[in-house]
């Protein structure tokens, strides 16, 4: 969790002031603001009975980053909302034992 791009940029200046003007630092900002109010909101509504006792930030965005990589989305065929899916093996599928297949 520490070595992800954004996180690498959170409270280090020197990285900062090495990637600016890229967006990447704002991007970095923004997604840590979004991480931190959600998970704040989530321990406050919550009951920490559901979320367990070592339900920690880096839990929290570790998991958000596994629904954001590893599932499949789907429409519901009547309200059209978004369905989150993960399938074992699946995400494994555009993988080969050769490299560069």
């Amino acid at each position: 969790f520490a070595c992800m791009p954004h996180q690498l940029l959170i409270g280090n200046e020197t990285a900062r002031r090495m990637l600016l003007p890229s967006p990447l630092v704002d991007t970095a900002d923004w997604s840590h603001g979004v991480f931190a109010e959600t998970y704040a909101l989530l321990i406050k509504k919550v009951p920490p009975e559901i979320l367990g006792g070592s339900f920690e930030f880096h839990t929290f965005v570790q998991a958000y980053l596994v629904l954001l990589t590893r599932t499949f989305a789907a429409c519901g065929p009547e309200d059209h909302s978004l369905t989150h899916t993960l399938v074992p093996v699946a995400d494994m599928l555009n993988h080969s034992t050769s490299p560069n297949a």
